[in-house]
């Protein structure tokens, strides 16, 4: 079976809930309102195809999952369609991928374009950076980078004055930063933000 036929849509609605977090037969078929009977179906075929793996929990209690499902690993599915030519193509997601696919996934063009800018100065310090977000809480785009490294810092600043871009460029600790100000923000590299308000102690994004 090819991957776009595992894709289809109620697959993918599987797929996007275990990427959430491990989840058993029946927590999945209650969040999608059907049987557990299909949706243990589809993720056998989910599992022969190498795309989720199988893990027991070690409960045996009533009412506990005996197994959970999750990602095996990460993966980019790529269509490529242009005129004269055409590709489709899965390759394993590293950090670096994925960093790039999720400022592809911004909408504005201008926005991730810049970015894409931006993140080509940076990438040699990624290992300075603790996580960077693009927030649009306040009606205009600033794009968040944490990191207590002044030469972070002055590589960005520096780069935002030096070419025309759509997007404030913001340094800042983490240590330092209040999470709950972002109400309305896109996660590009680091820890997601729901995670981040959780070991501050606050509460979970929605």
């Amino acid at each position: 079976m090819d991957l776009d036929s595992l894709f289809s849509s109620q697959r993918w609605n599987i797929l996007e809930i275990i990427a959430k977090k491990p989840s058993s037969p029946l927590e999945i078929s209650e969040e999608l309102n059907t049987s557990v009977a299909y949706v243990s179906q589809q993720l056998k075929l989910l599992e022969f195809a190498g795309i989720v793996i199988k893990e027991k929990t070690g409960f045996f209690e009533k009412g506990k999952p005996r197994n959970l499902y999750k990602i095996s690993e990460d993966l980019i599915y790529i269509s490529f369609l242009s005129e004269g030519e055409s590709a489709k193509k899965s390759i394993h997601a590293d950090e670096f991928r994925k960093i790039i696919i999720r400022i592809w996934l911004i909408e504005d063009l201008q926005i991730s374009r810049s970015i894409e800018k931006i993140f080509w100065t940076l990438e040699a310090g990624l290992k300075d950076i603790d996580g960077i977000y693009l927030d649009v809480s306040e009606g205009k785009s600033t794009l968040l980078i944490l990191s207590d490294s002044k030469k972070v810092k002055q590589s960005a600043e520096s780069l935002s004055k030096k070419i025309e871009i759509p997007v404030k460029v913001k340094v800042d600790s983490k240590e330092n930063f209040d999470f709950e100000k972002l109400s309305d923000f896109y996660f590009i590299y680091g820890t997601p933000l729901r995670e981040q308000i959780g070991e501050k102690g606050g509460k979970e994004e929605k």
